[in-house]
Formats: structure tokens, sequence, C-alpha cells
């Protein structure tokens, strides 16, 4: 359903990059990245100086694994923002791409900007690639201390040499424990 009204919504607005790269995000999620690709094309195309559109294309290459089309995206979203998140991304892409020495630099970079949520999820997914398990888990700690709660975000292939550790299992299940938890929408009555 959510897929149908991003899909309306760009048909009557097709100009409206917001939109474009929101639907670009759900079709990858959604497993139909090709067609996220596409969606974030159109939003570059539309405004190739807006963080955002430079972002998604950069997450839209990368979830093809398309690494080396992704670098110039990624590096330029890194000069534009160097939040701990960007310059994890790009450490990531880097890698993948077998440039391991950038990756290096790009992942201190990361590691020295502020740490955040998305920040150390994004670290614990190159230590994972990096085969630094204990430096992996110990930033998906972090992570959800910070209220990262999603456990879909662990799906990521660079954490399958980590999946059977007893230490993942438990971040993982504390992150699905407190998704599954329902939110309080009011304070408690006194």
């Amino acid at each position: 359903a959510a897929l149908a009204d991003l899909e309306e919504a760009a048909r009557l607005d097709p100009t409206n990059v917001f939109t474009l790269v929101i639907h670009a995000d759900a079709l990858g999620f959604a497993g139909r990245p090709e067609e996220g690709l596409a969606r974030a094309r159109q939003a570059y195309a539309l405004d190739p100086e807006s963080g955002v559109s430079i972002m998604c294309m950069a997450q839209s290459l990368e979830r093809l694994e398309r690494w080396t089309e992704a670098i110039p995206y990624i590096e330029n979203a890194c000069h534009r923002d160097a939040d701990r998140t960007t310059m994890a991304q790009g450490a990531i892409i880097l890698y993948h791409a077998g440039r391991r020495a950038e990756a290096e630099v790009m992942r201190a970079k990361a590691e020295a900007a502020a740490e955040s949520d998305w920040g150390d999820f994004q670290l614990a997914r190159f230590h994972a690639l990096a085969g630094h398990p204990a430096r992996a888990i110990q930033l998906l700690r972090e992570a959800a201390k910070r209220g990262l709660a999603d456990p879909e975000v662990l799906v990521f292939h660079e954490f399958d040499p980590l999946r059977r550790d007893p230490a993942f299992q438990a971040v993982v299940a504390d992150m699905s424990r407190r998704w599954a938890s329902p939110l309080p929408l009011a304070p408690p009555a006194d």
C-alpha cells in the first residue's frame, strides 16, 4: 500500500525530489532495487546539487552492489556532510570496491566524528566486513544504547559471518524486543 501511495505521489508531482528519494528507498527495501535506482536517477537529474539526491544515488547503487559506480556519489556526499553515518557508508563502499587503504582512511574519519545510532551501525557493518567481529558487536551495542531498535537493519550481508555469534544474537534479540514493544502514547497518569 505504501508503494502504491508513493507511486501515485510521484505520478502527481514527478518533480518532487523528496518524494522520488523516499520512493527509491522504499523500492529498494521492497526488493525492487533496479526500480529504486531509476527513481534515484530521476531525483538526481532534477537536483544534482541536493545532498539528499546524491546520497540516494550512492545508496541505490550500494543496494545493487555496484560499488565502483557508487564511489563518486558517496565521496560527494562525504565532502558535503562529514558525519559518522555518511563517512562509514563511504568506507563500506570503498572496501567493497577493493580500495582498502582509502576505506581505512574513511573509517578513521567516521570513528572520529560525533557518535550516533546510525553512524555506529554503519561502522559496525564496516568492522564486520573487515573481519573485526568484536568491534562490530561493540558498535551494534552502542547503536542500540543510542536508540537503534530496528532489527531489520541487520539483514545486511556484512553481518553474515557474525550470525552464529551469541553476542551478535543477543544484540539482535534486544533490538527485536524493543522494536516489538509498544511506544507509550502519553505520559503515565499521576
